[in-house]
């Protein structure tokens, strides 16, 4: 559901597939987070949409008839038929996560 842009010290951002959002982190321990419409994703981040659209649509039938007819799918059509196949506990959405400075508030 999420791509993220470098990895470790090279983390530049994460792009959330669904919503088609950049984000980055600024900041010495990336406190200040600027957000950024992404309306047309290249690359691996097109490749990785078009993935997770094809593994829900296998899952709901409202997102495959979408998927077959080549009709665009938005972020909220993709929400609902996540949250509909995670209901039908066929679907476990993933996200990204991270320790903030390894402490445990």
């Amino acid at each position: 559901m999420q791509v993220p842009i470098g990895l470790e010290e090279e983390f530049e951002e994460l792009v959330d597939l669904v919503e088609l959002k950049a984000y980055n982190f600024h900041g010495a321990i990336g406190e200040r987070i600027v957000t950024a419409d992404i309306p047309q994703l290249g690359g691996t981040g097109s490749e990785k949409r078009c993935e997770l659209i094809e593994v829900v649509s296998e899952l709901d039938d409202k997102l495959a008839e979408a998927f077959l007819n080549d009709e665009p799918i938005s972020p909220d059509d993709l929400k609902m038929a996540i949250l509909r196949a995670t209901v039908a506990c066929k679907f476990f959405p993933v996200c990204m996560g991270s320790a903030f400075k390894n402490k445990i508030y």
